[in-house]
């Protein structure tokens, strides 16, 4: 799935712990680092 930053801010109206939207996001972050090397 290629989440564009809009859908990932509709994602994080799911989330109630905002620890779990951060995780998300960095474990997103990682994702493109690794597709960017």
């Amino acid at each position: 799935h290629n989440h564009t930053t809009t859908s990932r801010l509709e994602d994080s109206m799911h989330f109630l712990d905002p620890l779990d939207w951060i995780a998300s996001v960095m474990q997103a972050t990682n994702r493109d680092h690794k597709i960017k090397r």
